[in-house]
């Protein structure tokens, strides 16, 4: 609760598999109010962004560096990204609950993509010059979005009136890396109250962030954490993202009206290929000594997975299901990869404990065929070289009410159709939390779809001093 009186927006739910306290503490606090943060952020006017001067340009060919003038096209991009998309969807869409399916999201991401910027022959742009310093393009452009921030971040009059909000010292963040702290790197900083809003290049020079950073503290527990996260992906992690290059093009992203304010965010196709390759990545999580402390993450993915895909079936009209090739994401896979996917871990709450369960993949695609077909090129061409992987001629809607039962009823592991649905592991993770399970009845279907996703191609070396 805030000091003095003023209410959060909405209360944080019980957490179901979470059991690392101090992201606890530090969502407990702040989730509340995530919508002041939301709000400030998208108010952001990158509209009345435009770039009209001089910039450097470098010619990878022959490695010299020329000043020339140059002028935005178009205005710069920034969207939602990851867990805060599906917050979103949920208060767009009231018929399926995020939290049925998963714990609170942590922070508030966004992707900006830059304007586009004159191109020049044999010549692109990047975010550090020759000399290691900011290009002025990129000086500009990041300038302008820090004191914009500060600007929307000031007007949150609450920000410093949430309990457990303390003061601290910068110093104390660990993910600032001390050599960049330079303005030659872009660097900022503002102090507003009891937290910071901060602009930084990240380790590896692969991205330039902005964040607004809190420090919570109660019971002599207290963590240092960003609240909100902008992230602006650089050319030198790939070429495609500099700004002055031929091919360079902002993504396609899609919105959501909610009293009467526009939200860009992350295309449906990509939050699923997402969820998919970064469960894929962090599943081996299980069985790990500090297993308890990071499952989470895991659990969070295949959360949005089967969140997204009941919230599709049950508002089919409001998706372009020819277009969600990423429904069947087997599809396109390589061998190796689809074998890594015969179940995707999930949970279950039994007896005061988080047990890992196992959900068959092919049970829980065939629960959603009748969304998955749709798409009709994905799905014949899957069905060519995977011609028993569907039951098409099963009841489709049955099938989707026993996978909702046995994904809400604690006590359900049986077979169904002749697919596995859950095993029970043999190892648990212990909570403190007594409360029983959310449980739901099963629907019928509705008669009325980084951080932002990035190629992983590395420029050609340049070297700076």
């Amino acid at each position: 609760m805030i000091k003095g009186g003023l209410e959060p927006l909405t209360k944080v739910p019980i957490f179901k598999y979470t059991s690392d306290e101090k992201r606890k503490l530090f969502i407990g606090n702040l989730y509340p109010y995530a919508e002041y943060f939301i709000n400030g952020v998208n108010s952001i006017p990158f509209d009345s962004y435009s770039y009209d001067g001089k910039s450097e340009y470098f010619n990878m060919e022959d490695g010299t560096q020329i000043v020339h003038s140059c002028s935005s096209s178009s205005s710069p991009l920034s969207f939602f990204t990851g867990g805060v998309v599906y917050e979103l969807l949920s208060k767009k869409f009231t018929n399926v609950k995020i939290h049925d399916y998963c714990d609170a999201t942590g922070d508030i991401d966004v992707a900006l993509f830059p304007p586009k910027i004159t191109s020049k022959d044999d010549y692109d742009m990047f975010f550090l010059n020759t000399d290691g310093k900011i290009n002025s393009f990129y000086r500009d452009f990041t300038k302008w979005t820090f004191e914009k921030m500060v600007e929307q971040m000031k007007s949150i009059q609450i920000i410093n009136r949430i309990e457990h909000l303390i003061k601290f010292e910068i110093e104390e963040y660990e993910d600032i890396p001390p050599k960049h702290k330079t303005a030659d790197l872009g660097y900022n900083i503002q102090k507003i109250g009891k937290c910071y809003v901060v602009a930084f290049l990240n380790e590896d020079k692969s991205m330039f962030k902005f964040q607004v950073v809190c420090k919570i503290e109660d019971s002599h527990v207290n963590v240092i954490d960003h609240v909100v996260e902008i992230i602006l992906p650089l050319p030198e992690d790939n070429i495609e993202f500099s700004p002055a290059a031929d091919s360079y093009k902002q993504p396609v992203v899609n919105t959501i009206e909610l009293k009467n304010q526009t939200f860009h965010h992350q295309k449906y196709n990509s939050l699923i290929d997402d969820n998919v390759n970064a469960y894929i990545e962090r599943k081996n999580a299980y069985g790990e000594p500090n297993e308890s402390q990071v499952v989470h993450k895991s659990i969070n993915h295949v959360a949005r997975l089967f969140y997204l895909f009941e919230l599709i079936y049950q508002n089919p009209d409001a998706f372009e299901l020819d277009k969600l090739t990423a429904l069947l994401f087997l599809y396109g896979m390589r061998d190796n990869t689809k074998k890594e996917l015969p179940f995707l871990h999930y949970y279950k709450r039994i007896n005061g404990k988080i047990t890992n369960i196992k959900v068959d993949t092919k049970f829980f695609l065939n629960a959603y065929f009748e969304i998955i077909r749709k798409n009709t090129y994905a799905y014949n061409t899957f069905k060519r070289t995977n011609p028993d992987y569907f039951m098409e001629d099963a009841d489709h809607s049955k099938l989707h009410a026993r996978f909702l039962t046995e994904l809400f009823n604690r006590d359900v592991f049986e077979s169904s159709e002749g697919l596995l649905t859950f095993q029970e592991e043999k190892h648990s993770i212990p909570i403190k939390s007594k409360t029983p399970p959310t449980s739901t009845k099963s629907k019928t279907k509705s008669k009325s779809k980084t951080k932002t996703k990035t190629k992983n191609r590395k420029t050609q070396s340049r070297k700076t001093t």
